[in-house]
């Protein structure tokens, strides 16, 4: 193999490494155009983005952060009167259904000057909760009703929603749902149901499930 021949071998690997280069140059580059600027991943993207947001504005709206004592009920305990004194005197006593003596009090200003079913516990730690408040759903309903333009701007929302609440038989519950908005046709609308524990202002806890739609 003479020395002409030697060169012609290596221009054709020269110029292939060059073409697989330029080939990888060009996948490369398709790539990041198809990311930025078709991104096929974009509209799922957006919609769970919808009623994502939704979803926490309304949860947000509808809970306070309470303080929360927990006590069991004891004869050498310290006396009821402690509770107020120390913590606030507007709470309310919710019985564990599952341990007889044990006991919650839960203390905001909302609720009315509190009482204790027995005269002594034992208090353990005192902790603050974020809870979804029954009270606040019915004015979250009655605020949607009134005006739902002034409602959507108050809470910072460029979607526009609505939403149902239901017991855990599936049936609406008339007090808390607001009347159903009319949505456009030809739109996309995302839904989502959500189980929620809501504090009365009795100090019973209701079981609901929260149906939030968006477009």
């Amino acid at each position: 193999m003479n020395k002409m021949e030697i060169k012609k071998i290596r221009g054709i690997r020269a110029q292939g490494h060059i073409e697989m280069i330029l080939s990888m140059v060009l996948f490369i580059g398709a790539l990041i155009f198809i990311f930025i600027f078709i991104n096929p991943f974009s509209k799922i993207t957006d919609n769970i983005s919808i009623i994502d947001d939704v979803e926490d504005i309304i949860i947000e709206n509808i809970s306070m952060n309470i303080g929360k004592l927990s006590a069991v009920e004891d004869v050498n305990g310290v006396d009821c009167s402690t509770i107020g004194t120390n913590y606030g005197i507007n709470y309310i006593e919710v019985q564990n259904p599952d341990k007889v003596k044990k006991v919650d009090f839960y203390f905001a200003n909302f609720f009315s000057s509190g009482g204790c079913s027995e005269p002594r516990y034992t208090l353990g730690a005192f902790t603050n909760e974020t809870i979804i408040i029954n009270e606040s759903i019915g004015k979250l309903k009655i605020a949607y009703d009134a005006d739902y333009l002034l409602l959507k701007n108050s809470l910072g929302l460029s979607n526009d929603f609505t939403f149902i609440v239901k017991d855990n038989n599936g049936v609406e519950v008339a007090g808390l749902s607001p009347g159903m908005r009319a949505i456009p046709a030809g739109v996309d609308v995302e839904s989502k149901e959500i189980p929620i524990k809501a504090l009365r202002l009795d100090g019973t806890f209701e079981e609901l499930i929260l149906n939030i739609r968006a477009w």
